[in-house]
């Protein structure tokens, strides 16, 4: 039996872009940091209106937090609208809502307009419970959807799911994609006539001024006039975004599967563990059955190889599969009162902007924030600015932030770097300092610092991805001790086992 393909079926799908790395200074009108959903809106709208932009992304474009989702394009958001109109009133619930369908026609717009072959789908979104005493929540939740303007209705079947279910809220029209081809189409427009995307470019210093001017490992630099921070928790922080949104991790698997069992919409069980179902086009008409687990505290749950099997238990019990074709992890940050923070990324700043907090709904959040940028940067009104408004204090969510999230757990250490065997990861103390030591797949040791680069937090060992993480803000690095995921820019540094 062949192992699953430890990357998203996005990513694994797609062939590289054709965007090169940064080789030269540029002088630009806005460069935007981060090619994910927020930055290539961002890009893609500047750029019709006239703008010179510079994209400077990381890695591949699309292919971080986007290209790891599970790509629903939705405004149910779980169960948030009777809690939104109950807690912040029915003008900002409705404004939220108004929100996420804007979204919903910008992405089908572009998909149109382009031609985009993404795997574009219209079905209806569902969340469910399986909990008979959470049924009058989901009756609540429907009742609220519908005032606020969405074609919800209570159900009490899953139809075409082989579970049963206590109660479940259905939104018909909504949407799912592929989300990769989605974003390198839009950073074609972006580098077309004019423009610049550039992959494969880590940005290592942001300096505010007139203009501006963001510098990259590889020596070049880019001088703007506005800068834009579309790194899911913003990488240089005046506005301290990092104590305003909390990160959170999932186990994702995929498996093809028969079109007659693969689910026809988008669902999501509130219940813990939480699930969130869907599939996608396939190979031989087949379709591919994604599943999404629980939320997880980045950085503390050290047995995430657990979690996997316990995902891929659920998926092979429940549709009676086959083993995963694929499985991942992918990160977000929740914002303090569920609302994403866009706009100005700290009370000083006239020409530094920013995107963070979208809560696990990027790729609505992520489309209203590049539409919001864009807005901004043109002098143009945008309706949801106000309750987007990155300077707002965060209001109190009931309950609070983040959605019931597994305990964090420990896992026995060797007491030794010497015992550790292969896969395994761990932080021992040597001449006075924490050094993160793993074995490789042949029984080499390697070791890094264990200190996070962003703000000196421990990171831990992610035994499922092969990660060191850091509980603190987020930031991932791979075994080498490389950036995979910021808010850290600079990487650990490497240390001997002695």
């Amino acid at each position: 039996m062949s192992s699953p393909i430890a990357d998203s079926c996005w990513n694994a799908a797609s062939r590289p872009a054709p965007f090169p790395p940064l080789d030269r200074d540029l002088e630009v009108d806005v460069c935007i940091v981060g090619g994910g959903m927020a930055g290539i809106t961002a890009a893609a709208l500047l750029r019709r209106r006239g703008k010179s932009v510079a994209v400077l992304e990381a890695r591949q474009i699309g292919a971080q937090v986007t290209g790891r989702s599970n790509a629903k394009i939705t405004a149910l958001h779980g169960l948030i609208y009777d809690q939104m109109i109950r807690a912040y009133g029915r003008d900002d619930a409705q404004a939220y809502a108004d929100a996420q369908r804007a979204a919903m026609d910008r992405i089908a717009a572009f998909v149109h307009e382009r031609e985009i072959a993404c795997g574009y789908e219209t079905v209806p979104a569902v969340t469910i419970t399986r909990d008979p005493a959470r049924a009058a929540e989901i009756e609540a939740e429907a009742e609220a959807a519908r005032s606020l303007g969405l074609s919800a209705a209570r159900i009490d079947t899953a139809g075409d799911q082989p579970y049963d279910i206590a109660a479940g809220v259905r939104v018909n029209d909504q949407a799912q994609f592929n989300p990769v081809p989605y974003l390198r189409s839009l950073a074609e427009e972006a580098d077309a006539n004019g423009g610049h995307v550039h992959q494969e470019t880590r940005v290592t210093g942001i300096d505010e001024g007139e203009p501006s001017v963001v510098t990259t490992a590889g020596g070049h630099s880019v001088r703007a006039a506005d800068v834009i921070i579309a790194t899911n928790l913003p990488i240089v922080d005046p506005g301290h975004f990092h104590h305003k949104a909390s990160p959170r991790g999932h186990a994702v698997v995929a498996v093809p599967v028969p079109a007659e069992m693969a689910p026809e919409g988008m669902y999501l069980c509130v219940d813990a563990p939480t699930h969130s179902l869907r599939s996608a086009p396939w190979e031989g008409g087949q379709r591919l059955l994604i599943c999404v687990g629980e939320s997880l505290p980045v950085g503390k749950v050290r047995d995430t190889e657990a979690v996997f099997q316990g995902l891929e238990t659920f998926v092979r019990n429940t549709f009676g599969t086959g083993p995963m074709a694929y499985r991942w992890m992918n990160e977000d940050f929740d914002a303090q009162d569920r609302i994403p923070f866009v706009g100005p990324a700290g009370r000083d700043c006239r020409h530094l902007w920013t995107a963070t907090g979208f809560s696990s709904w990027g790729i609505t959040h992520g489309t209203v924030a590049g539409m919001i940028l864009a807005d901004r940067l043109t002098g143009a009104e945008n309706p949801f600015a106000v309750l987007y408004d990155s300077l707002r204090e965060p209001r109190e969510w009931p309950g609070g932030a983040h959605p019931p999230m597994r305990e964090a757990e420990d896992v026995p250490q060797p007491d030794r770097p010497e015992d550790l065997t292969p896969g395994q990861g761990a932080v021992f103390r040597i001449d006075d300092e924490d050094v993160a030591v793993h074995c490789d797949a042949g029984g080499v040791l390697h070791a890094v610092s264990a200190t996070c680069t962003h703000e000196g937090c421990p990171v831990t060992w992610n035994n499922g991805e092969r990660t060191w993480d850091c509980s603190c803000h987020g930031s991932i690095f791979a075994a080498d001790g490389s950036v995979i995921h910021g808010p850290a820019m600079v990487g650990l540094s490497p240390r001997e086992v002695k």
